[in-house]
């Protein structure tokens, strides 16, 4: 982001704020940042009135590296993956990528703006004070593209006078990590700002891999440095305005693939640049009585460059394989949202949302291309209590995406040309039912008719030269049905059940049309022919056995039928399990075994390649020091179990971690 732009958001932001700013409650939630907050949490008995996750305090008990996916591995039907060729953390939200289930930060959207996809690898929880996951029915208040769902980051916010933490930590393959956050409140303001410093050199295979034995794999360092800075303010009880900034500076190695299958291509990749910058308001006002007015503004970069070399040497580009891949993207936006105090319709919330993407991307010598999109939409969310245990909520959003320029590349010409511009409407209707049996057991049943709209990516790239553009993509289409239960049994038993059903059509697939410029030829196109049917059931399960002893259980399964071709469905283990147990050992001291289990999956379409299933069992201790330092030590993997995310591309092996942590 130039001086220039930053002067200009931080003027537009501030006259906004200045304009509005007439006098939401301040209300606390576990030290979150309540303004960042979409989903409804708690309305008297209908506590959470969309089916959500809610993980407080996100901090990941093992490794060196709290990364928000790692994070979110402890929650049901979530599936955890590392994209090995572009060394990458992703989640899969009920076989749902993230490219269909947006990432936010405090309700604004965060995802790349070219191909939707960002790499949570890079966002690390230290600054995170909860993390919002909606499966399926979610919110149409958060926007366009929530096809699967959608991820919350929701930030820190100060109680105390002056609070913070900060943290050492130290793990195997020289990993690295310095992080603090502070805040100070007062009675009519508060300051948040947090920093972090965290890197990793390499990491060991398993011993016990019979391919692969200990071998350090390099070219796989991480490094990340992010600085942010929240100011509040709350000049009485009806309002709270907010103007934060975050600045990341990232760079990243990859691994090459290690597995046998002649159709891989070994690849030596860098990233030297991932840097993204934003700068954001938020506010809360009462106006008219008791209706609520919240506004949400946001300017964000992303600059990402992408270097492929001919060998692992990783010093000449001179083969085919070999470029330089650079992209320059900004996004600006904001939304309005108005809740209306209950009335004979229950609670009323709209809102609009507004959102400008530019991708700017050059490839080698050739001149930089520019891409805009120009995204829209209303939301019109109802919730009715229709007695004192049974509670409706209802919903609906237009989606529009409109391009305004998209370019290409004519090398025969030596010009750069237009895409036409086109455009994309989505209609998302949903309706959900919470019947409250008692405090402690509940049932809800919902359906939703969600979309994602066609990246940037999706329309106009012609990946090197291997297909066509398709300008006129429509929108992918699912339909979600889920029911559930939730109970507190026996006063230390808490069970959730949800089984679920999604239908999916205009599925974004590959087919194989006649080259228009190269008659008797074939050429692959993105269309809209994919159809899919997902179904399972998500089980967690809480016991607390005393107030020493605690075991944690989830369990998932999935099913995804490809209804439109005999290809397989990639990266969906169709099992997961998950298992924590903790001991307290003696006051404020803890022992946990945290176990994680996938059942096999495939790694290509065909079905050739199969990353196995595997078990993973983790060993972590926390005791304290002295008066407000912890250290929490443990091994990863203890074990040392060979294991793939994807073929040919094996995780560590047995790895230890160490890390001191001071609170005040």
């Amino acid at each position: 982001m130039t001086t220039t732009r930053i002067k200009k958001a931080l003027l537009f932001i501030i006259l906004f704020s200045a304009g509005i700013l007439s006098s939401q409650p301040d209300t606390l939630h576990h030290g979150s940042f309540t303004l960042g907050e979409i989903e409804i949490i708690g309305i008297g008995v209908h506590r959470s009135m969309v089916p959500v996750d809610r993980l407080l305090e996100p901090a990941v008990k093992t490794t060196g590296r709290q990364s928000v996916a790692h994070a979110l591995m402890r929650l049901p039907g979530i599936h955890f993956n590392h994209v090995g060729e572009r060394n990458e953390a992703r989640v899969y939200v009920r076989g749902f990528d993230v490219k269909r289930v947006p990432i936010y930060l405090d309700g604004i959207p965060i995802y790349v703006p070219y191909n939707g996809y960002p790499d949570l690898g890079r966002f690390l929880v230290n600054d995170i004070s909860a993390i919002v996951v909606s499966k399926g029915y979610s919110s149409v208040l958060y926007g366009p593209n929530t096809m699967g769902g959608a991820i919350n980051l929701v930030s820190r916010k100060p109680q105390d006078r002056f609070e913070g933490n900060a943290g050492i930590s130290y793990a195997s393959g020289n990993a690295r990590q310095l992080f603090f956050n502070a805040g100070i409140r007062r009675e009519q303001w508060y300051i948040q700002t947090g920093g972090i410093y965290s890197a990793s050199d390499y990491f060991r295979t398993s011993q016990r891999d019979a391919v692969v034995t200990g071998i350090r794999r390099d070219n796989a360092y991480e490094n990340d440095n992010k600085v942010s800075f929240k100011v509040g303010f709350i000049p009485s009880n009806d309002g709270e305005y907010t103007i934060g900034y975050a600045i990341q500076r990232a760079e990243k190695g990859n691994p090459v693939y290690l597995g046998s299958h002649p159709s891989v291509r070994v690849q030596y990749r860098q990233w030297p640049t991932w840097n993204k910058e934003s700068i954001y308001f938020n506010s809360s006002t009462r106006v008219l009585g008791s209706h609520q007015l919240k506004t949400r503004l946001y300017y964000d970069t992303f600059v990402n460059a992408l270097y492929s070399y001919d060998d692992d040497t990783y010093s000449t580009m001179e083969t085919g394989r070999a470029f330089r891949s650079y992209h320059d993207d900004y996004t600006y936006g904001g939304s309005v949202e108005m809740t209306l105090e209950p009335g004979l319709f229950g609670t009323i919330r709209t809102a609009l949302h507004y959102k400008r993407d530019i991708h700017r991307d050059q490839h080698d010598d050739e001149p930089q291309l520019r891409f805009d999109d120009n995204i829209v939409s209303a939301a019109v969310e109802i919730q009715l209590p229709l007695s004192d245990n049974f509670f409706m909520i209802g919903g609906a959003s237009i989606d529009r995406i409109q391009s305004f320029r998209a370019e290409y590349y004519d090398e025969s010409a030596n010009e750069i040309k237009r895409f036409p511009n086109n455009a994309t409407i989505a209609f998302n209707p949903q309706l959900g039912a919470v019947f409250t049996i008692n405090n402690t057991n509940k049932l809800h049943a919902t359906i939703a008719r969600k979309s994602r709209l066609p990246t940037m990516r999706d329309r106009y790239s012609f990946r090197l030269g291997r297909t066509i553009p398709n300008p006129t993509l429509a929108e992918e289409r699912a339909t979600h049905y889920e029911i559930g239960y939730s109970a507190l049994l026996f006063k230390n038993l808490f069970v959730q059940s949800e089984m679920y059903l999604s239908t999916v059509d205009n599925f974004i697939m590959f087919a194989t049309i006649p080259d228009p410029d190269n008659p008797g030829f074939n050429v692959e196109q993105n269309v809209n022919i994919g159809r899919l049917n997902k179904y399972g059931f998500d089980l967690q399960t809480i016991l607390q056995i005393d107030h020493d002893f605690n075991i944690e259980v989830t369990y998932s399964y999935i099913n995804i039928d490809n209804r439109t071709t005999a290809d397989r469905v990639t990266d969906i283990p169709r099992h997961l399990l998950h298992a924590e147990l903790s001991y307290n050992i003696f006051e404020n001291a803890w022992i946990w075994t945290d176990i994680m289990s996938y059942s096999r999956r495939y790694s290509s379409s065909d079905g050739e390649r199969i990353a196995d299933g595997f078990v993973v069992t983790n060993l972590i201790a926390e005791i304290p020091l002295i008066r407000k330092i912890k250290v929490r030590g443990g091994i990863n993997n203890v074990f040392d179990t060979p294991y793939e995310f994807i073929e040919g591309y094996p995780q560590p092996g047995r790895n230890i971690f160490i890390n001191v942590k001071y609170k005040w």
